[in-house]
């Protein structure tokens, strides 16, 4: 079981972005592993309950978009249309990680200050807001 789940990672992680996800889900719908078993059943539950709860926790402090999207990276390998989603977000974030850092380098040291000022204005914002939300 631990192997299978290691050489899973490792096919996970050097696939080609963009299509990951798509090669998981095909992956798992070759081996013949995927008909009404019950890891999918688990990995469509789980994952839909990871999701869920991640989105209650976007509104809190903590990992909520992470845990969005393990619970999405779950529900992918049984379902294309969620794994097709997750192989264009993930090619869009890595055009926008690139830009941002070509701005990051490009910029000068006043301007990274109030990048990063900016920055952390914004997640004490987010805190305050969250703290009055759940505090009731």
């Amino acid at each position: 079981m631990g192997e299978r789940v290691r050489q899973s990672w490792r096919s996970f992680r050097h696939g080609k972005p963009g299509r990951r996800f798509q090669d998981r889900y095909y992956r798992r719908h070759r081996s013949g592993r995927w008909r009404l078993s019950a890891a999918g059943f688990l990995n469509l539950g789980f994952g839909a309950a990871l999701a869920l709860a991640g989105f209650f926790m976007v509104l809190a402090p903590g990992p909520g978009w992470i845990t969005v999207f393990v619970g999405l990276a779950l529900i992918s390998g049984e379902l294309l249309p969620v794994a097709r989603f997750l192989d264009r977000l993930e090619v869009r974030l890595r055009e926008i990680s690139r830009e941002l850092a070509t701005l990051w380098i490009n910029a000068s040291d006043v301007t990274k200050a109030g990048m990063l000022l900016s920055a952390l204005a914004g997640l004490a914002t987010l805190g305050y807001v969250a703290f009055h939300l759940l505090s009731g």
